[in-house]
Protein backbone atom coordinates (compact mmCIF):
# COMPACT_ATOMS: atom_id res chain seq x y z
CA UNK A 1 0.00 0.00 0.00
CA UNK A 2 2.83 2.55 0.85
CA UNK A 3 4.59 1.63 -2.45
CA UNK A 4 1.50 2.47 -4.53
CA UNK A 5 0.94 5.82 -3.14
CA UNK A 6 0.84 8.48 -5.49
CA UNK A 7 2.39 5.60 -7.71
CA UNK A 8 2.77 6.66 -11.23
CA UNK A 9 1.67 4.63 -14.28
CA UNK A 10 5.12 2.56 -14.32
CA UNK A 11 4.73 1.93 -10.30
CA UNK A 12 6.88 4.39 -9.18
CA UNK A 13 6.27 5.55 -5.48
CA UNK A 14 5.96 9.22 -5.15
CA UNK A 15 5.62 9.48 -1.47
CA UNK A 16 7.42 12.29 -1.09
CA UNK A 17 4.59 14.31 -2.86
CA UNK A 18 1.88 13.22 0.14
CA UNK A 19 0.73 16.52 1.31
CA UNK A 20 1.37 16.88 5.48
CA UNK A 21 -1.95 15.33 6.74
CA UNK A 22 -1.37 12.18 4.67
CA UNK A 23 2.24 11.84 5.50
CA UNK A 24 1.12 12.33 9.16
CA UNK A 25 -1.80 9.74 9.06
CA UNK A 26 0.65 7.54 7.28
CA UNK A 27 3.31 7.40 9.63
CA UNK A 28 0.31 6.43 12.30
CA UNK A 29 0.29 3.30 11.46
CA UNK A 30 3.48 1.18 12.05
CA UNK A 31 2.84 -1.25 9.45
CA UNK A 32 2.73 1.50 7.16
CA UNK A 33 6.15 2.81 8.29
CA UNK A 34 7.87 -0.58 8.31
CA UNK A 35 7.12 -0.17 4.55
CA UNK A 36 9.08 2.73 3.77
CA UNK A 37 12.02 1.05 1.21
CA UNK A 38 15.35 2.42 0.73
CA UNK A 39 14.63 3.92 -2.18
CA UNK A 40 11.65 5.85 -1.21
CA UNK A 41 13.54 7.00 1.81
CA UNK A 42 16.31 8.80 -1.11
CA UNK A 43 13.17 10.45 -1.91
CA UNK A 44 11.50 11.93 1.08
CA UNK A 45 12.37 15.59 2.22
CA UNK A 46 14.03 15.96 5.43
CA UNK A 47 10.73 18.05 6.39
CA UNK A 48 8.98 15.15 6.54
CA UNK A 49 11.37 13.15 9.40
CA UNK A 50 10.01 14.89 11.95
CA UNK A 51 6.23 14.11 11.14
CA UNK A 52 7.45 10.45 11.20
CA UNK A 53 7.39 10.60 15.09
CA UNK A 54 7.79 7.67 17.28
CA UNK A 55 6.89 5.64 13.94
CA UNK A 56 10.57 6.11 12.98
CA UNK A 57 11.70 3.34 14.98
CA UNK A 58 9.86 0.57 12.15
CA UNK A 59 12.09 2.16 9.40
CA UNK A 60 14.35 -0.68 8.62
CA UNK A 61 18.09 -1.20 8.91
CA UNK A 62 18.13 -0.48 5.10
CA UNK A 63 16.21 2.63 5.03
CA UNK A 64 18.39 3.91 8.21
CA UNK A 65 21.43 3.27 6.07
CA UNK A 66 20.59 5.61 3.49
CA UNK A 67 19.65 8.39 5.16
CA UNK A 68 20.65 11.29 3.89
CA UNK A 69 23.48 13.52 5.92
CA UNK A 70 24.16 16.17 3.31
CA UNK A 71 22.29 19.39 3.42
CA UNK A 72 20.21 20.13 0.81
CA UNK A 73 18.71 23.83 -0.41
CA UNK A 74 15.40 23.74 -1.31
CA UNK A 75 11.99 25.72 0.26
CA UNK A 76 11.62 22.69 1.70
CA UNK A 77 14.84 21.04 2.33
CA UNK A 78 16.86 23.49 4.42
CA UNK A 79 18.64 20.25 6.75
CA UNK A 80 19.87 16.89 5.85
CA UNK A 81 17.76 14.08 6.93
CA UNK A 82 19.19 13.44 9.70
CA UNK A 83 19.79 17.18 10.59
CA UNK A 84 15.64 16.72 10.78
CA UNK A 85 15.52 14.03 13.57
CA UNK A 86 13.95 15.07 17.09
CA UNK A 87 15.29 14.94 20.39
CA UNK A 88 11.55 12.58 20.55
CA UNK A 89 12.78 10.36 17.55
CA UNK A 90 16.30 9.94 19.06
CA UNK A 91 14.64 8.54 22.53
CA UNK A 92 12.91 6.00 20.84
CA UNK A 93 15.62 4.61 17.95
CA UNK A 94 17.55 1.31 19.15
CA UNK A 95 21.66 1.38 19.76
CA UNK A 96 21.57 -0.30 16.76
CA UNK A 97 19.53 1.98 14.53
CA UNK A 98 21.66 4.66 16.01
CA UNK A 99 24.44 2.63 14.88
CA UNK A 100 23.76 3.00 11.92
CA UNK A 101 23.27 6.60 11.84
CA UNK A 102 26.70 6.67 13.15
CA UNK A 103 28.34 4.55 11.01
CA UNK A 104 27.32 6.75 7.60
CA UNK A 105 30.10 9.32 6.07
CA UNK A 106 32.81 7.11 7.58
CA UNK A 107 31.58 7.43 10.90
CA UNK A 108 30.96 11.02 10.88
CA UNK A 109 27.14 11.52 10.37
CA UNK A 110 26.03 11.57 14.28
CA UNK A 111 27.48 15.09 14.43
CA UNK A 112 24.89 16.40 11.74
CA UNK A 113 22.23 15.99 14.68
CA UNK A 114 21.62 18.92 16.23
CA UNK A 115 22.61 19.50 20.35
CA UNK A 116 19.08 18.90 21.15
CA UNK A 117 18.86 15.13 19.57
CA UNK A 118 22.22 14.42 20.01
CA UNK A 119 21.76 15.59 23.82
CA UNK A 120 18.68 13.02 23.84
CA UNK A 121 21.36 10.12 23.52
CA UNK A 122 20.78 7.61 25.90
CA UNK A 123 23.85 5.71 27.57
CA UNK A 124 22.95 2.74 25.87
CA UNK A 125 22.97 4.74 22.42
CA UNK A 126 26.16 6.69 23.10
CA UNK A 127 27.99 2.82 23.92
CA UNK A 128 28.44 2.44 20.48
CA UNK A 129 29.62 5.46 19.61
CA UNK A 130 33.10 5.48 18.29
CA UNK A 131 36.54 7.25 18.82
CA UNK A 132 35.76 8.43 15.03
CA UNK A 133 32.21 9.46 15.69
CA UNK A 134 33.29 11.38 18.82
CA UNK A 135 35.69 12.76 16.94
CA UNK A 136 33.13 14.38 14.82
CA UNK A 137 30.51 15.82 17.48
CA UNK A 138 31.09 19.54 18.71
CA UNK A 139 32.00 20.97 22.27
CA UNK A 140 28.25 21.65 22.79
CA UNK A 141 27.15 18.50 21.93
CA UNK A 142 29.19 16.38 24.14
CA UNK A 143 28.10 19.06 26.68
CA UNK A 144 24.55 18.56 26.04
CA UNK A 145 24.98 14.40 26.88
CA UNK A 146 24.08 13.69 30.72
CA UNK A 147 26.55 12.33 32.98
CA UNK A 148 24.56 9.17 32.53
CA UNK A 149 25.21 9.06 28.75
CA UNK A 150 28.97 10.37 29.04
CA UNK A 151 29.28 7.37 31.64
CA UNK A 152 29.11 5.13 28.91
CA UNK A 153 31.26 6.01 26.81
CA UNK A 154 33.60 3.34 25.65
CA UNK A 155 38.00 4.04 26.10
CA UNK A 156 38.53 4.96 22.32
CA UNK A 157 35.59 7.35 22.32
CA UNK A 158 37.10 8.61 25.46
CA UNK A 159 40.74 8.96 24.16
CA UNK A 160 39.28 11.16 21.19
CA UNK A 161 38.09 13.62 22.73
CA UNK A 162 40.17 17.07 22.33
CA UNK A 163 40.51 19.53 24.97
CA UNK A 164 38.02 21.71 23.81
CA UNK A 165 35.13 19.03 24.15
CA UNK A 166 36.56 18.47 27.25
CA UNK A 167 36.29 21.78 28.64
CA UNK A 168 32.46 22.19 27.45
CA UNK A 169 32.03 19.57 30.40
CA UNK A 170 31.09 20.05 34.09
CA UNK A 171 32.57 18.85 37.09
CA UNK A 172 30.15 15.77 37.06
CA UNK A 173 30.27 15.06 33.57
CA UNK A 174 33.84 14.76 33.79
CA UNK A 175 33.48 12.84 36.64
CA UNK A 176 31.23 10.25 34.88
CA UNK A 177 33.39 9.85 31.31
CA UNK A 178 36.94 9.84 33.70
CA UNK A 179 38.14 12.18 31.17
Amino acid sequence: QVRNLGATATGISQIEYLNDAAWKKLFSDPVQAAAITSQEMLTISSAHIPMMGESIKYLSDSVFGVFKFTFIAGPTNLKSQIASITPEQIKVLSPAQIAIIASLNHGLTIASLDVYSFGALNPAQVGILTGINVDSITAAQLAALSAESLAALKPDAIASLTSTQKSSLTTAQHNACGC
